[in-house]
């Protein structure tokens, strides 16, 4: 058994642990950084782009979205039912953030707005300057923050009812016990543990939805339960997708078929119609719609003639940046059909037939019902006027053609959010919204502000709320400690 004191244990290397250890580190305190993984940065090393509202980037490019605006629409979006004093202190944080992070050699030139009526909160990472992670790393190293990796905290220390350290092991077997003032943890949430998405979710790993993070087993959660938090609102960061893992193609994602996410005819596993196929503008709304359905899952179809459409006019719906390791915007479906060839015989989410009834039969539909709701789109589409749903005219597309092809959508992730409470000073809250002395969380682990749903209208959130909580998770707990040192 080794034993260290220092001032904050700081349980997670992501964007939230590693925001927290400069801050700290440039208040004074010393601290360490301890990650179950081999390396540093978490799942996305600091994401592609953090949220923030009120910025000079936003005012240079006459996009401005102010803290204000930020507070409102969060309030709004959530019926008022997530905490005021967390959205502000978030939102109003995220702007010096920015100016915090282009002080460590990051560079957000471009502010980018995510779907069809969202804000231009992304402010996208010049990568050419280094992943976030990185650049913050080498700041806190100068520093003198420790690091210790594949080492996984087993638990935190309480003393007198207040967090004081924690106890990790290392993957060569050492154990450590680590002393601190402060503790504050941020692990990135539950998203690859089976049994807690299950659990705390409607959703179910490999079956109806994939998560994108790894090594998020929800250990840090389950640490400061023991500690006395009490759980939070718990859920899956959830978007429509093809999840199939034949469809990934070279980007890691589906981006060939693109073609089937657009507001086109969907159906239920019944054959039904049952939404404004135009919620697709929108994946975490058209995830909502979707897993309302038997099997969570819904089903788009497409034809020959509709992606001859495309091909010549483009998508309905385009990702406002190039997908990753792609050379070129995805704006038509330029590989539609070879791609399909190659992953039809692989995969259980698309089909491809040369009628309707032969496409019902491949997918499990019953195939005079999948006639019928065809037949009755079609007349929509010729009347050009949608009384069933009132989808907008300019996606009324009659399914017809030589070829029928039809995708699976289900859910995919790219995290979990939430497992504990934090207040605006991210202080993690036991009984009564009372705070767990010593204890700060930051990330996905403390992630709230959503609700039950994340906002792609403000994109680059989870990120931020890493990276701006951490921040303010070692400025409280820098605070406290030095209110403990005068007292004594």
């Amino acid at each position: 058994m080794k034993y260290l004191e220092i001032d904050i244990a700081i349980v997670g290397g992501g964007p939230g642990g590693l925001a927290a250890a400069l801050q700290a580190a440039q208040l004074g305190a010393s601290s360490i950084v301890l990650d179950k993984r081999d390396r540093l940065g978490g799942v996305m090393m600091g994401g592609t782009g953090p949220f923030a509202a009120g910025t000079i980037q936003q005012r240079r490019q006459r996009k401005t979205f102010t803290a204000d605006q930020a507070f409102e629409f969060f309030m709004d979006f959530t019926h008022w039912q997530t905490d005021p004093e967390l959205v502000a202190a978030f939102v109003g944080k995220s702007a010096e953030t920015i100016q915090w992070l282009e002080q460590l050699g990051c560079a957000f030139e471009n502010v980018v707005c995510y779907i069809d009526k969202g804000y231009h909160t992304w402010h996208e990472n010049d990568m050419s300057k280094g992943f976030i992670t990185d650049n913050i790393w080498k700041a806190a190293q100068k520093l003198g923050v420790q690091a210790m990796v594949n080492t996984r905290v087993e638990r935190i220390i309480m003393k007198d009812g207040k967090a004081a350290g924690v106890c990790a092991v290392h993957e060569d077997g050492g154990e450590y016990t680590i002393k601190a003032k402060a503790v504050i943890v941020s692990t990135g949430g539950f998203g690859s543990n089976p049994e807690m998405v299950k659990k705390y979710t409607k959703f179910e790993l490999g079956k109806n939805i994939v998560c994108g993070s790894t090594l998020t087993d929800g250990d840090g959660l389950k640490m400061m339960w023991e500690a006395g938090a009490v759980q939070g609102r718990m859920m899956m960061d959830a978007h429509v997708s093809l999840i199939d893992r034949n469809l990934a193609g070279k980007a890691g994602v589906s981006n060939d078929f693109d073609a089937f996410k657009q507001p086109n005819l969907m159906v239920n596993k019944a054959g039904k119609r049952f939404t404004n196929e135009a919620v697709m503008h929108n994946g975490a709304y058209a995830i909502n719609i979707v897993s309302q359905q038997e099997e969570l899952c819904g089903y788009m179809i497409l034809t020959d003639e509709i992606v001859a459409h495309y091909k010549k006019e483009g998508l309905d719906i385009l990702l406002p940046m190039k997908p990753p390791f792609q050379e070129e915007y995805a704006d038509w479906p330029r590989n539609f059909e070879t791609s399909l060839a190659e992953v039809l015989d692989k995969s259980d989410d698309v089909f491809a037939a040369d009628s309707i009834k032969a496409l019902a039969l491949q997918a499990g539909i019953d195939p005079v019902q999948l006639e019928k709701t065809v037949a009755e789109y079609n007349e929509i589409c010729e009347r050009g006027e949608d009384r069933q749903f009132f989808k907008a005219s300019k996606y009324l597309r009659p399914i017809r053609g030589k070829k029928y092809y039809m995708g699976r959508y289900r859910a995919s992730s790219f995290c979990s959010l939430g497992g504990v409470e934090i207040n605006g000073a991210a202080r993690v809250l036991g009984e009564g919204r009372m705070p767990v002395p010593g204890l700060y969380a930051a990330g996905n682990d403390a992630c709230s502000i959503c609700m039950d749903t994340y906002s792609f209208f403000t994109s680059g959130l989870t990120s931020s709320f890493a990276l701006n909580m951490g921040r303010i998770a070692a400025e409280s707990a820098v605070a406290d400690i030095c209110e403990a040192k005068e007292e004594n």
